[in-house]
C-alpha cells in the first residue's frame, strides 16, 4: 500500500500528507492571515506549525521590547475601530518584586502591566521559570491555572472609560481562568453603584484584601525586572528565512540542505556548533536609512533584496525596530523576478505587495498608491485622536506610551 508522503520545511522529516497542516510563513500577530497566498503553505507538518507556533512565534511577539513596539503600532490604527468599541493593548512593566499580595501561592508571580492612561495593573498568575523572557507566562501552562488581573484606574480613565474598560477585558481574551477585578467602585450619572460590569468578576473576600492592600501600602515606588532572551529573536528570524525559502525558490529543498541552511536550521533549533550558538548574516539593523526607507509607522513592512549572491530580507517593525537577515546564499532557482516590498496591516486585514521601485517611487510621492496613502492617512487620525487625548490628560503620557 502506498503513502503521500511530504517533507516539513522546519524539521526535514517525511511524515504522510495527513500531519500538515496551513502554515502561515508570516505569522497571524504580524499580520499574516492577510498577506498574499505565497506566503501561505502546506509543506509544515502540524507537530512544527503548533510548537514552533508557540514557543518560536509566541516568544518573539512577547518579547517585552518587541511587544511594546507591537503596541505602538496597534495604537496608530484606533481610527479604523469603531469608536464604541476601540482598545489598546497593555504594556507590560515586568515582575513585580516589592508588591506582596495577600494570599499569593509561593509558585505564583506578579507580573505589572500599564493601561492606555497610566492604570496599574497587576496580574497574579502563575510563575514560569522555564521561559522568563516570555511575558504573561507559556500561555498553555498559564491557562491551567486561575489567575488574576487587578485594575487601578486613573483619573484621566473616566474620560476614556470605556476605552479603559475594553481595553482590559479584551486583554488575554481567550484565557478562560483568567479572573478580571477592578480595583474601584464605578457609579452611574444618579451616584448610584454599579455592581456587575460586563466582562469583569465580582470581588471575593481575597480580592478585596488584596485591593485593600495596594491602596494602604506604604512603598508607593514599584520595583520591577524585565528578561530579554536574545536568542528568541535570533530563532525567530532564521524561522522566517527558512519560511522565505520555501516562498521564493523553485526547489526549496536543495537549498533547504545547502551548509548556510544548516546554520539556520541549527539556529531554530537552538543547536550549538560547540562554540555557542551559531551566527547568521545579519540581525538587528542598526542602519537609520534602511530604517526611514522601510518604515511605515502603522504597518510591519518586509523588504526582500537580491544581492546578487542570495536573497535577504528586512523586518520592520513600524519604523521601531529592524531587522535584516541573509535568506540564502545563492540565486539558483529564485523566482523573484524583482525586489519587493510587502505591507501588512492585521487591523486593517489588508496587505500590499509591489515591487521596491514601485514602493519608492510612492514614498518620493512620484506616484500614487490608494491602498498605501489610505494607510498612512489612518495612521495620521490614529495619531490625532491619541494627542487629543494626551492634551487633556493630567499625566505624562511619554512615559505611558
Amino acid at each position: 500500500m502506498a503513502f503521500n508522503m511530504s517533507k516539513c520545511i522546519y524539521c526535514l522529516q517525511e511524515k504522510s500528507a495527513n500531519e500538515f497542516s496551513l502554515e502561515h510563513i508570516v505569522p497571524q500577530f504580524l499580520g499574516g492571515a492577510y498577506a498574499p497566498d505565497i506566503f501561505k503553505t502546506r509543506n509544515v507538518c502540524k507537530k512544527c506549525n503548533n510548537n514552533l507556533g508557540l514557543f518560536v512565534d509566541g516568544s518573539f511577539a512577547r518579547d517585552s521590547l518587541i511587544g511594546w513596539y507591537l503596541r505602538e503600532i496597534d495604537s496608530l490604527n484606533i481610527d479604523t475601530l469603531d469608536k464604541d468599541s476601540i482598545a489598546l493593548p497593555l504594556v507590560c512593566m515586568g515582575k513585580v518584586e516589592n508588591i506582596k499580595f495577600p494570599d499569593v501561592p509561593a509558585d505564583y508571580v506578579c507580573e505589572s502591566w500599564l493601561g492606555p492612561f497610566g492604570e496599574q495593573i497587576y496580574w497574579v498568575r502563575p510563575d514560569d521559570t522555564k521561559k522568563p523572557s516570555y511575558i504573561g507566562g507559556n500561555p498553555i501552562d498559564s491557562r491551567r491555572k486561575e489567575s488574576t488581573l487587578y485594575c487601578f484606574l486613573t483619573e484621566k480613565s473616566k474620560s476614556y472609560l470605556s476605552l479603559v474598560l475594553k481595553s482590559f477585558s479584551d486583554f488575554e481574551s481567550k484565557n478562560n481562568n483568567i479572573r478580571r477585578v477592578l480595583g474601584a467602585e464605578i457609579f452611574d450619572s444618579e451616584g448610584t453603584k454599579i455592581e456587575e460590569i460586563k466582562g469583569f468578576d465580582k470581588r471575593t473576600q481575597l480580592d478585596e484584601d488584596r485591593v485593600s492592600y495596594f491602596y494602604q501600602r506604604k512603598d508607593k515606588v514599584i520595583q520591577g525586572s524585565l528578561c530579554f532572551d536574545i536568542h528568541q529573536s535570533r530563532r525567530f528570524l532564521a524561522k522566517l528565512a527558512i519560511g522565505f525559502i520555501n516562498t521564493f525558490y523553485d526547489n526549496p529543498y536543495e537549498i533547504l540542505e545547502n551548509s548556510y541552511s544548516k546554520i539556520l536550521y541549527n539556529l531554530l533549533w537552538l543547536q550549538s556548533n560547540g562554540t555557542g550558538l551559531p551566527k547568521v548574516n545579519g540581525g538587528e539593523d542598526p542602519d537609520q536609512r534602511i530604517n526611514e526607507i522601510t518604515a511605515i509607522s502603522n504597518c510591519i513592512t518586509i523588504l526582500f533584496l537580491n544581492t546578487g549572491e542570495g536573497l535577504t530580507y528586512t523586518l520592520n517593525l513600524g519604523g521601531k525596530k529592524v531587522f535584516t537577515i541573509k535568506i540564502a546564499d545563492t540565486n539558483k532557482g529564485l523566482s523573484l523576478e524583482e525586489n519587493k516590498m510587502l505591507i501588512l496591516n492585521k487591523n486593517l486585514e489588508k496587505s500590499v505587495f509591489i515591487s521596491f521601485r514601485e514602493f519608492i517611487d510612492w514614498k518620493l510621492k512620484n506616484v500614487e498608491n490608494k491602498d498605501l496613502t489610505e494607510l498612512v492617512n489612518i495612521s495620521k487620525s490614529s495619531e490625532k485622536i491619541l494627542n487629543e487625548m494626551r492634551e487633556s490628560s493630567p499625566i505624562n503620557f511619554e512615559e505611558v506610551f
